[in-house]
């Protein structure tokens, strides 16, 4: 496939937010109460830490841009899952802009695609109390001509439904939209609210995610607190409250606190600076990725 044909491949990014409640089982069925070890491959590991350094890097930049005054919601997993559906079509110095912006320069296109079909199976069977899903979806415009090893390869590695859509038709959002809200439980709608006339392409990643707490917290415990913004400002606000062990750690300038979801096997980091101004600083902190993965 053509480098240029990149230029005008939009590509929409989507997330939804945690819900924490209760997820069903079969009564008699005994679930772990431990995490379930992943056996690993090296490329794996490499992935996975590539994964990490895109993340903290990507939301660095983030907050160059938009700012630490406002809330910011963000899928580091989305948008590499995306990019490397895209990956799959790119080639030269495309390809090699696209593998290095990602943190995978060090990983072949055919283990990153390996990878994630592997992780993504794990992830999705490794514990019963957890409701996820990933979904993907490559859709193309009708006059566009796209190579079938290319969807071949988003279909077999990342499960990727395919589908089709007229440009010069006002209505063509709609499909996608209701792809969109299905593969969402219904908490996204109306993602896209027109196309651009260039626009030949979309590849959409949706992730949805509902847990059960480890150790639940008490509805009747929930008290109102102060949350305090990077201005010094502050505004009371719900808090769950609960006396329970986590793992915490402290940084330098800032505690970290892991809460886990069902057996162990997934978890809610939260980073609290020690200032309540402290978010900035905060960055700073993060991880910086330092050498290439190989």
């Amino acid at each position: 496939m053509k480098n240029n044909i990149f230029r005008t491949v939009l590509v929409f990014l989507i997330a939804i937010p945690l819900l924490f409640s209760k997820c069903s089982k079969t009564p008699d069925e005994i679930l772990p109460e431990d995490p379930v070890p992943i056996d690993l491959t090296a490329d794996q590991v490499a992935l996975i830490e590539s994964e990490n350094s895109f993340a903290f890097d990507f939301f660095r930049e983030l907050m160059k841009t938009t700012g630490i005054s406002g809330n910011v919601m963000v899928s580091p997993l989305s948008i590499s899952v995306a990019l490397s559906m895209t990956l799959n079509g790119a080639d030269g110095a495309t390809r090699d802009s696209m593998l290095k912006a990602l943190r995978v320069a060090g990983i072949t296109p055919e283990a990153i695609n390996n990878s994630y079909k592997k992780l993504t199976e794990a992830l999705l069977s490794v514990d019963k109390r957890i409701n996820i899903s990933i979904a993907n979806s490559v859709w193309t415009e009708n006059n566009f001509v796209v190579k079938q090893p290319f969807i071949d390869i988003l279909k077999n590695y990342y499960d990727a439904e395919s589908g089709s859509f007229d440009i010069n038709d006002p209505s063509a959002p709609d499909d996608i939209n209701a792809w969109i809200e299905e593969k969402t439980n219904g908490l996204i709608k109306e993602m896209v609210e027109s196309l651009n006339d260039n626009t030949v392409m979309l590849l959409i990643n949706a992730i949805y995610f509902k847990g059960k707490w480890k150790s639940q917290f008490d509805e009747t415990k929930t008290e109102q607190m102060p949350f305090y913004s990077p201005s010094g400002s502050s505004s009371d606000v719900p808090m769950m409250r609960q006396t329970t062990d986590f793992e915490v750690y402290d940084g330098d300038g800032f505690i970290l606190a892991e809460f886990p979801y069902g057996q162990g096997n997934y978890v809610m980091d939260v980073v609290l600076p020690d200032e309540q101004n402290g978010i900035a600083g905060l960055l700073l902190c993060l991880p910086k990725q330092t050498s290439k993965p190989g």
